[in-house]
């Protein structure tokens, strides 16, 4: 009997494991090397368990390649500064999920001036000196032939597999193997599953793919990895100060659209981002930052109405395994800004109740 009784105790335990979500928060480290606990440890305030980790390397648009880690003028995007934050992060008992992404470099020209330059000048498509054709994120980035892809793809494995093999030595909890790239998980499937696969011989953990919001109905990879995931930048109001029972409803429809993907694929969903500006109509166009905006409105309200009908909608939901916030910034932030961070502001309560349930 004791023995029967000790294996159901165990299984509800699991069971009840299983049922846990990953209360997670998009950290952004210190440009400089200096990296202190309370960094890490102020992030207890919300009841926040995980923390996602988020390198970055940049796309050369001449030669399709990524520029070397040790030019990012950013440490904590750099592998020395990661891996020191990892370290940090596992000390304070928090789990991490490392999130290797790409930019664009800065040259960016509009893909019509370059289509007419090269034909007004003869340029032979070698000579352009932008072949992303002026993409202005990542998700919009595609090469025009078989051999850029190549190239491109060769890069871009040889920068996961690095940071694959980092997960592993520090024993991180999730990896994600991309991030909202759009075009090329659309078009390119194979080279992502074939990622997927090197990257399962070095890295013993869960793996994720990021997709935007736009992307991820479309992506057919999603059974070859462990979690669905999604960054949840969705048109949700179009107005200044959304209600709660607004955005609320305003989810129904999308959440229906995940849920059917998540059944389709047999897998949990991470909202692997989630979260808006304390800005008025930070609803129309949450992917929006700062420096995209035109005079921005203080509106704590909105940003805190529009957390509190996220989890609404979506955290009692068994098939949503947890997501991440964005974003948790190293520093104190100044009074009345209207960017993502929700140090100090009305969103930060809202979290920390659902975080603490």
């Amino acid at each position: 009997m004791a023995s029967i009784f000790i294996i159901l105790y165990a299984c509800n335990l699991n069971a009840q494991v299983k049922k846990e979500k990953i209360k997670g928060m998009s950290f952004l480290g210190p440009h400089d090397p200096v990296l202190e606990q309370s960094m890490i440890d102020a992030i207890d305030s919300i009841h926040a368990e995980w923390i996602a980790i988020i390198p970055e390397a940049t796309l050369n648009r001449g030669t399709l390649k990524l520029i070397s880690d040790h030019n990012n003028p950013n440490w904590s995007e750099t592998k020395e500064g990661v891996t020191e934050m990892i370290r940090f992060s596992k000390a304070s008992e928090k789990k991490v999920m490392l999130k290797p992404q790409i930019i664009l470099d800065d040259t960016t020209q509009p893909n019509e001036l370059l289509n007419e330059l090269a034909s007004y000048i003869n340029l032979s498509y070698e000579e352009i000196t932008d072949k992303t054709y002026g993409a202005e994120w990542r998700g919009d980035f595609a090469a025009v032939s078989e051999e850029d892809w190549i190239i491109f793809e060769s890069s871009y494995t040889d920068y996961i597999l690095s940071y694959a093999e980092l997960a592993e030595a520090l024993e991180v909890d999730l990896f994600c193997i991309g991030t909202e790239m759009r075009e090329s998980a659309v078009q390119r499937p194979q080279y992502w599953k074939s990622l997927i696969r090197k990257v399962r011989t070095i890295y013993t953990g869960p793996i994720i793919y990021s997709a935007n919001w736009d992307e991820y109905e479309q992506i057919t990879f999603w059974k070859e990895l462990d979690y669905i995931g999604t960054n949840a930048y969705y048109p949700i109001s179009t107005a200044a100060t959304p209600s709660v029972n607004e955005a609320f409803e305003n989810w129904r429809r999308i959440r229906k659209k995940l849920f059917a993907v998540s059944k389709r694929f047999n897998r949990k969903v991470i909202i692997t981002e989630y979260g808006y500006r304390s800005a008025s109509y930070t609803g129309l166009t949450p992917w929006i930052h700062d420096n995209q905006s035109e005079s921005p409105i203080v509106n704590n309200e909105a940003q805190a109405n529009l957390y509190e009908a996220f989890y609404k909608a979506f955290w009692n939901e068994h098939w949503i395994a947890g997501g991440f916030g964005w974003n948790w910034i190293y520093a104190s932030q100044r009074k009345g800004n209207t960017d993502f961070s929700v140090q100090g502001k009305p969103a930060m309560k809202v979290i920390a109740e659902y975080y603490r349930r």
